[in-house]
């Protein structure tokens, strides 16, 4: 089952079964339908948009969120596998422009209440992570290139060493990303993916013409988590390919580069929602 479900009046895809397990986190992935009459709801500022109408989309996320637009957290993502522990001096970075994010971040994680964490996307995978039992929640940007440098494993480890989250506690939602229905990668890729699985690559792609593959980036992420102690129970994979339903989403690849962001965000709130 379709672990999103779209909010059609709000424009957000909702991780459904996190509403009802989680009173008090508010998880999700914006559409193209977050601004209302506006093609390019666009939410990052380094893709050439008007940072004012950057700053305009925000808010209307922010309010949504039910925080000033002060307390959205956002990172430089240079695709890698960095993680960073979002704090009280930390909270608010790069929400009103690019220059005061985070620097090299793909990952970020908190205890902090009331703190929208948010990362952009137009095809890479968003992985979102909540361990109920400390209430401490993140998300990260898994790309091909985080995603063969194990940001999966990362957030668990820095789950495990700022907040003590045992594995079997750390719930998982694989968000929207490009589908191995349209993501066709070289040999490159293909032998980076065989190092750091170490298993047969028909298990996460298959071959499609001479010297290129489709390859799967969720399930590749959804082993790499279970490899970590994620349950299996515990993860909620989305069917979404964002380059199939180009009127929902961004895609960097069926667009050529020339696109937006969504946003990946996930807020612990101090009451329930």
């Amino acid at each position: 089952m379709e672990p999103f479900v779209l909010d059609k009046e709000r424009g957000i895809f909702w991780i459904e079964p996190w509403r009802e397990k989680f009173p008090q986190l508010l998880a999700g992935f914006t559409s193209r339908q977050l601004v209302p009459d506006d093609e390019y709801g666009n939410l990052a500022f380094h893709v050439g948009d008007d940072p004012e109408h950057v700053r305009a989309n925000r808010r209307i996320l922010s309010d949504i969120a039910g925080v000033p637009l002060t307390h959205m957290t956002c990172a430089i993502q240079p695709h890698g596998n960095r993680v960073v522990e979002i704090t009280e001096a930390l909270r608010g970075s790069g929400a009103l422009e690019l220059s005061s994010s985070i620097p090299d971040a793909d990952g970020l994680v908190t205890k902090l209440s009331e703190t929208l964490l948010t990362l952009f996307y137009a095809d890479c995978v968003p992985l979102y992570f909540v361990d109920p039992t400390v209430q401490a929640v993140g998300v990260a940007h898994a790309g091909w290139r985080g995603t063969m440098q194990n940001m999966a494993k990362e957030m668990v480890l820095k789950f495990d060493e700022i907040f003590g989250s045992k594995p079997h506690n750390i719930h998982v939602v694989i968000g929207p990303s490009i589908g191995p229905c349209c993501y066709q990668v070289d040999e490159h890729v293909i032998s980076e993916a065989r190092k750091l699985l170490g298993i047969k690559i028909d298990a996460v792609a298959v071959p499609d013409g001479e010297s290129h593959y489709r390859l799967d980036l969720k399930k590749t992420n959804r082993i790499l988590l279970e490899r970590e102690g994620i349950l299996s129970s515990h993860i909620e994979v989305s069917h979404l390919c964002t380059s199939c339903h180009h009127h929902w989403f961004f895609s960097h690849r069926k667009e050529k580069g020339k696109t937006g962001r969504m946003a990946a965000f996930v807020i612990w709130k101090e009451d329930q929602i």
